[in-house]
């Protein structure tokens, strides 16, 4: 075993001064810590690639301020929501089922079979619809429907008054007699006229579309 002490003396000295530069614990005590080893704790080395805040992929050579971090975060954050919540409030495109024909914001279904005003009436209205109603915005779509021949309409007499099934009254003039007799139930064909409830027609059922819908 190596002396970890020296004597004073010349000789002595300069033999005591390989020793100890051979020795480990001499050698640990000029150069500082031990080099770092596959397990050892992290090496100070200056040129070694520092630690970032955030997923390791962001950063390998260059630190990134963890504020600066938080930042990007916050603001891809505010971007998502605003984008969600103008995408929520995006119209969505009206709906009509098939076999109903759309205009605007409107669903039609011509019949092709005929029935009596009432039976006419409840079809519709197991379609979450009535018979049609002619209204400003309406008569536009029967135009465009181009509709021929006559048909039932949601529009029947209440005692002296002529209402349409939305519960709003008819001003316009019926042709409400038939041989002396009183109808009670209107059709159009070039005009509005009434008919006997039980007459075997054809149809308009009506509703307005909404999106999406079966």
């Amino acid at each position: 075993m190596k002396k970890s002490f020296c004597y004073s003396t010349a000789v002595s000295q300069s033999s005591c001064s390989a020793d100890m530069s051979s020795s480990p614990s001499y050698s640990q005590a000029s150069t500082g810590s031990p080099k770092q080893n596959g397990n050892g704790p992290a090496s100070s080395d200056p040129e070694a690639p520092k630690l970032c805040l955030g997923s390791s992929w962001l950063c390998r050579k260059h630190e990134v301020p963890g504020w600066m971090f938080i930042l990007c975060l916050g603001v891809v954050v505010v971007i998502f929501l605003i984008s969600a919540i103008c995408i929520s409030k995006l119209p969505h495109p009206a709906e009509c089922p098939t076999d109903w024909i759309q205009l605007s914001s409107r669903c039609y279904y011509l019949s092709d079979n005929r029935r009596a005003w009432n039976a006419s009436e409840e079809f519709c209205n197991s379609h979450g619809a009535s018979l049609l109603v002619i209204m400003d915005n309406t008569k536009k779509d029967l135009d465009k429907l181009n509709t021929h021949g006559d048909f039932w309409i949601g529009l029947r007499r209440d005692q002296n008054k002529w209402k349409w099934v939305d519960g709003t009254d008819y001003d316009g003039k019926v042709e409400g007699y038939q041989n002396g007799r009183q109808l009670h139930c209107a059709h159009r064909n070039e005009g509005i006229g009434a008919l006997d409830c039980s007459t075997q027609r054809l149809f308009i059922c009506s509703k307005t579309a909404r999106g999406p819908l079966s």
